[in-house]
């Protein structure tokens, strides 16, 4: 099991933005709803993966789950924001580069610091440890 989703993705940044026609899934433009759905699953896997790097490196066990067996809410998040901004990164390339605050930049930032204070152990997941 997974810990991105279209629905958590969509949560996060709207359905227009992801999955409409010339949303950010949509790379031709065309609305073919294959097609956006096999890019979102792709950013999903790759924003898991992402994760999973992550908890492998600090010691959680993957897949990542808690003492009741669910997935942390914040191993959620992270994974719905990545996958959300890798999809939004290839749309648009030229809008991210520093030069003018992008609306998203908080939210890259965000991610940024969260995968670091994991990384550092300064967060603390909610989830068990030991590979």
């Amino acid at each position: 099991m997974g810990y991105a989703s279209t629905t958590g993705i969509t949560d996060i940044f709207g359905v227009h933005n992801v999955t409409a026609t010339g949303g950010w899934a949509d790379m031709d433009g065309d609305g073919d709803t294959g097609n956006i759905a096999a890019r979102i699953a792709r950013m999903i896997l790759v924003a898991d993966a992402r994760v999973n790097d992550l908890l492998r490196v600090t010691g959680y066990k993957r897949p990542a789950q808690n003492t009741a067996g669910n997935t942390p809410t914040t191993v959620e998040d992270l994974a719905n924001r990545i996958a959300g901004l890798l999809l939004y990164q290839f749309t648009a390339m030229d809008d991210m580069d520093g030069n003018i605050p992008h609306p998203l930049q908080a939210i890259k930032n965000e991610v940024d610091q969260m995968m670091e204070e994991i990384r550092t152990q300064k967060k603390r997941l909610d989830a068990i440890q030991g590979a």
